[in-house]
């Protein structure tokens, strides 16, 4: 446990060291300047397009839980929702998300391993989903960008592949069983896992069972369909946030980018992608527009707050106004 804490709090000085980097280099006063001259009407549409995604966020979930028998009020559905992307947004890969079924388990008492086939696929089509957008940008964008087709072949492949190694596993009670209980010889050290082992049998038999509910091709069909207006919200969000600043860039660009820049971001593997995210923003856009640095830095700034801090602010405010009713 104390290496886990060592290592994490190594990862957020990396994160605080590369975002001061690039402040430095952007020239602080300079960035101040920009936006301070932001368009607040299109910042209001830049949140408002940012409620939407929440709602159609929780309204994913909502319909997933729903597939496999968790009748879940959209009340409870979104607050821990956006709980859990408070936590899964600090922790480095997002890895924090099954902090959700936790949550749903003590307000709910539905068991976590249920739960847990939800957020893998719901994980899992927003890969495939990422993965389709940012081919399109890929073919039409890595022209101009060639350095940086090595790390999008390297993300998609590390991203797909652990998807299909996930769906091998969780297709067979037997290799759910096995997977679990060595995940928690391995990982014993952490309290939460220990207490896991002794019932995991049990576990990955939830976990099986709610994941073959999820075969049906209307399910897949709605959720890819939720999932594509989820980014194509994030990808006008991130056009608006440079409108705001008065920077022509194009929406498809924006659209484009966006997906592509958080595959190759997460596999930094630093706490919410920063630092890392704002560097590949930075080479994408210097290189497709004739942008400043001080601009695009504004501009990343100012969409971080809109799509990203504000996930953090919101949920954890939501976080204290959950009820539990039962203990794990």
């Amino acid at each position: 446990m104390v290496f886990e804490m060592k290592e994490k709090a190594i990862l957020f000085l990396v994160s605080i060291a590369l975002l001061a980097g690039v402040l430095y280099f952007s020239d602080v006063n300079k960035i101040a300047e920009i936006l301070s001259k932001a368009n607040l009407q299109f910042i209001f549409l830049g949140f408002s397009l940012w409620l939407l995604s929440c709602l159609v966020r929780s309204v994913r979930w909502q319909y997933l839980l729903k597939r496999i028998g968790i009748n879940s009020p959209f009340s409870i559905t979104a607050r821990v929702y956006l709980a859990g992307m408070a936590i899964s947004n600090l922790t480095p890969g997002k890895t924090g998300d099954p902090i959700r079924s936790v949550f749903l388990k003590k307000a709910l008492n539905e068991p976590v391993g249920k739960s847990l086939s939800s957020l893998f696929i719901e994980r899992m089509v927003e890969i495939i989903v990422m993965v389709s957008i940012s081919l399109i940008g890929f073919i039409f964008l890595m022209s101009s960008i060639p350095s940086m087709s090595i790390w999008f072949i390297l993300a998609a492949s590390i991203f797909l592949g652990l998807s299909a190694l996930g769906v091998f596993v969780f297709s067979s009670e037997k290799r759910a069983h096995s997977f679990v209980s060595k995940f928690c010889t391995v990982f014993c050290f952490i309290p939460a896992v220990k207490s896991l082992g002794s019932r995991a049998e049990s576990f990955s038999r939830e976990i099986h069972k709610s994941f073959l509910q999820y075969k049906d091709p209307k399910t897949l069909f709605v959720t890819v369909l939720l999932t594509s207006t989820i980014w194509l919200l994030e990808g006008a969000i991130l056009y608006l946030s440079f409108a705001s600043l008065g920077l022509a860039v194009t929406p498809f660009s924006a659209i484009v980018i966006l997906p592509l820049a958080t595959l190759i971001g997460v596999i930094s593997f630093l706490p919410g992608s920063l630092g890392s995210l704002e560097l590949i923003y930075i080479m994408f856009f210097t290189s497709l527009f004739p942008l400043t640095l001080p601009e695009i830095t504004a501009t990343i700034l100012l969409n971080r707050l809109l799509s990203f801090w504000s996930y953090v602010v919101t949920g954890a405010v939501l976080m204290s106004t959950l009820k539990y009713k039962y203990k794990l």
